[in-house]
């Protein structure tokens, strides 16, 4: 019993921190791939490019039109063929139209809450149409070249010295075992978080939507106050885009007019393009509001999407030819001094880590874990060029063997 017991205590002892906590380079590969491809980049050219679709004028001819034709129009376009073709949209028409009717609305209302349904979709599919630029190969080609990134910026930051460093090799080794999408298996991932916001967007993206209905059937005040993603996000854009400083809202709204951007059919038919007084038409002037109400529906969107992208990888794990695992997974060690084995746990920020075995040097001079960059590491330690990965070994280790070494930073 009491060697079961020096056993846990040993193996707890030797585990390495950073075979849970990141390391500088795993923090510099999600600043990169993370936050500034798969978020900030992806937001911004999906917010654009939906802004384009519904302001541009000028016309375009893609490959296998005949005739060119406006962005505008093109998604207008993309609306109808959601309200025709469409059968997930028209066995939802079917019943909404009857609910309309039962309450007396008049046709042009009914009508007009089916557009808008049938518009929320175009949207949706229109916000995602960057990110299959974007994130798939980011996906796909970040994740490939994770590890050699990650030891590389971990090499220049920590040091040289470091590529030796017990804790690093094994973080090192967890990374480089980990489960990896296929290019098939990111599209088909892809793919799912599409038909997920499409239905959103079609239950929840216009007034009149199924939680507002709920709301009204239960009296859920919380859901008949939801006016839908779209009417949302466009009072949020008008709040945030009309904050802006007069200055940046007339410089971009001269920017996109130089571009043929002009009010939405939406607009046009609320008569925002007109001087209420006069009648006269008016520039289009809420370039700034337009943008910021597509970077607000795309975060939406991203957050429903988010919820499914992550399960859906995971589950497709299991799938053949949807992920693949390195060969260095079928045989996960890394040599030091001796033969003792421990458990390295899965990393909790990449999911899909198995755990490993590595062999660790157990005297008490190198059972220390490696502190790095450690804000309370003594003034007498190396410099920080000779490597960062200082050797943090605690004054009480050598008396009490099997205290827990302190974690790295």
């Amino acid at each position: 019993m009491e060697k079961t017991e020096q056993k846990k205590m040993d193996d707890a002892q030797a585990v390495s921190p950073l075979a849970k906590d990141k390391t500088f380079g795993e923090r510099a590969y999600s600043g990169i791939f993370d936050w500034g491809l798969n978020y900030w980049t992806n937001l911004l050219a999906s917010a654009g490019f939906s802004q384009y679709a519904e302001h541009a004028t000028r016309p375009i001819k893609l490959l296998g039109m005949k005739e060119a034709a406006s962005p505008r129009d093109l998604q207008q376009s993309l609306a109808a063929g959601v309200r025709k073709h469409d059968w997930f949209f028209k066995r939802f028409e079917k019943k909404t139209r009857t609910e309309l009717e039962t309450l007396g609305k008049a046709a042009g209302e009914i009508e007009s809450i089916i557009y808008n349904r049938s518009m929320s979709r175009a949207r949706s599919l229109t916000l995602l149409m960057p990110g299959f630029l974007i994130v798939i190969p980011t996906v796909w080609l970040g994740a490939k070249i994770k590890p050699w990134l990650v030891q590389t910026l971990d090499k220049m930051h920590y040091g040289a010295e470091s590529v030796d460093d017990p804790t690093l090799k094994a973080r090192h080794q967890a990374i480089a075992a980990e489960a990896r999408p296929t290019f098939l298996g990111t599209v088909v991932a892809r793919l799912g978080t599409m038909f997920v916001a499409q239905g959103a967007a079609q239950m929840i993206g216009s007034e009149g939507n199924r939680i507002n209905k709920f709301g009204h059937d239960h009296n859920i005040k919380s859901f008949k106050e939801f006016g839908g993603i779209d009417p949302v996000t466009k009072s949020i854009g008008a709040s945030l885009g009309g904050a802006l400083p007069t200055s940046v809202r007339e410089g971009y709204n001269s920017v996109a007019r130089g571009w043929g951007f002009d009010w939405s059919e939406e607009q046009i038919k609320s008569g925002m393009h007109f001087v209420p007084k006069t009648g006269e038409l008016k520039k289009y002037n809420t370039a700034t509001e337009d943008l910021s109400r597509f970077i607000a529906a795309d975060t939406v969107y991203t957050m429903v999407t988010a919820l499914t992208i992550q399960p859906l990888l995971k589950l497709l794990q299991y799938v053949p030819f949807m992920s693949y695992k390195p060969k260095i997974a079928t045989k996960p060690e890394v040599t030091f001094e001796n033969g003792k084995t421990i458990k390295v746990p899965s990393n909790h920020y990449l999911d899909n880590a198995p755990e490993i075995d590595v062999a660790a040097n157990s005297s008490p001079a190198t059972t220390a874990t490696a502190a790095l960059d450690r804000a309370d590491a003594p003034t007498n330690t190396p410099s920080p060029r000779v490597s960062h990965v200082r050797e943090h070994v605690p004054a009480a280790l050598n008396n009490h063997p099997h205290e827990e070494l302190a974690t790295a930073r």
